[in-house]
Order: C-alpha cells, then structure tokens, then sequence
C-alpha cells in the first residue's frame, strides 16, 4: 500500500500519556505503512480548527472537562470522528452513546490503535483511480464530494477539486467499488454523494459542506431517507 497520512489530534491531561500515545503511534506507522502528523494538547485549544484533522484521540477523564462535553463541543462545528481514551473499561460502553468513531483502552493502547489505524485505512484511506486529460489521478474515499454526469462527461468533486473524467456514472462507480461503500447513495438520475459530506437534509434538498445544493428525485426519495437514517444512526 502506499504511504498514508492521517492527521490526529490529542488531548489529555496526562503528558507523560501524551508521550506513550506519540510512541506508539509511531509503531503502529510503521507496521501499517501509514504517516500521522499530530498535535498534542493538555487543554482544549481557543482556535481549534475542527476541518484539519481526520481522528480526534479525547480522554474521558479530565479535571477542567469531561471528553465527553469536549468532544460534544467538537462535533458541533463538523463531522468529526472521535476516538475516546480511557482507563476506565466501563467507560467504553459509555462512549458509544455519544456517537463515538471508536475507543482506545490505556491498558491496551497498542491494540486498540492499531485496530482504529486499520478501521480508519479500511473505511476512509481506500484510493480512487481514474485518469483525467491524459494524467492518472488517484483520490481517497473519504475525500468524494460528489460524483455527477454532465453531458458525455463524469464529474468527480473531490477534496475541493473537480475532475472531468470521460465515462459513464455506472462503469465508474463498478470499476471503483463505490456501490460496495454504504456512505455513498445514488441520489437522482446522475449524481451520487458522499453522506459523509451532507450538512443538512430539507425534504428532499440535500445541502453539502461546500454550500453546494442537490436534489433527490421523487423516485428515489424514499431510499435515500431509508439509508441516510441508517448512516445518521451508525455515527
């Protein structure tokens, strides 16, 4: 596989934790042929950007606040996914109830990271190929917009670049193995976008993180509240 990056962001009050969880980190790097860049805090940051990270690693037990108030606090601004660190095992449990992406068990750190690098390359880090003008280009998953047709043209949006591709929605979605992603729904005759990436739902007006608006056809308006419900439900 090649080289993958991750950018993580920690808290912990504990900063000879911070330092394990640094270390072993880099292990699992290099076992899964992965890169993480991160930044470590011991108190939330004022001007924390919530966009610029994919996992977000948050102690439970804090003495100024507890991680699962934080990472409330975080999810409010985007769709983050949080990773609960805790001593505690009835915690993890817990965690669930606040819509956590996973868990990490101090007694078991090296395990459980792995198992959350491994979850996080599986769902998120799985590359699109495709070539455009000539030039081959290769996109993650996690990064798809949208996929639309235009004309005799694919459009593929993609994080934050359009690419026009000559092939059919269908071929493309097959050949890429996007059917096989729940995250990915099927919304009128020519689109498909990433659930990831809805901030809100109005009826049948779907509005991106971009600002863009899309519609769901009549046809296909029942289904799409079938599976955005369960997708809503698996956060």
């Amino acid at each position: 596989m090649d080289e993958q990056r991750i950018r993580i962001f920690a808290i912990d009050d504990d900063r000879i934790f911070l330092k394990l969880l640094e270390s072993t980190i880099r292990e699992v790097e290099d076992e899964l042929d992965i890169k993480a860049s991160m930044t470590f805090c011991t108190q939330p940051p004022a001007d924390l950007n919530v966009m610029e990270y994919n996992l977000f690693f948050v102690d439970i037990e804090m003495p100024y606040i507890n991680g699962f108030m934080l990472a409330e606090q975080i999810m409010k601004t985007a769709d983050a996914r949080i990773v609960f660190v805790t001593a505690e095992n009835d915690h993890v449990f817990e965690s669930f109830q606040y819509h956590a992406y996973d868990f990490v068990r101090k007694s078991e750190l090296k395990n459980d990271l792995r198992r959350v690098a491994q979850r996080y390359i599986s769902e998120c880090l799985e590359m699109v190929s495709f070539c455009c003008s000539g030039i081959q280009f290769e996109v993650s998953m996690d990064g798809i917009l949208m996929i639309a047709i235009n004309g005799n043209y694919l459009h593929l949006y993609a994080d934050g670049n359009k690419y026009k591709i000559r092939m059919t929605l269908k071929k493309f979605v097959s050949e890429n193995r996007i059917s096989e992603q729940s995250r990915f729904v099927q919304i009128n005759q020519s689109e498909v976008i990433n659930m990831d990436r809805i901030v809100s739902v109005d009826h049948n007006s779907l509005h991106l993180e971009t600002g863009l608006t899309v519609y769901v056809s009549r046809s296909r308006l029942k289904e799409f509240m079938r599976k955005y419900r369960l997708h809503e439900m698996r956060k």
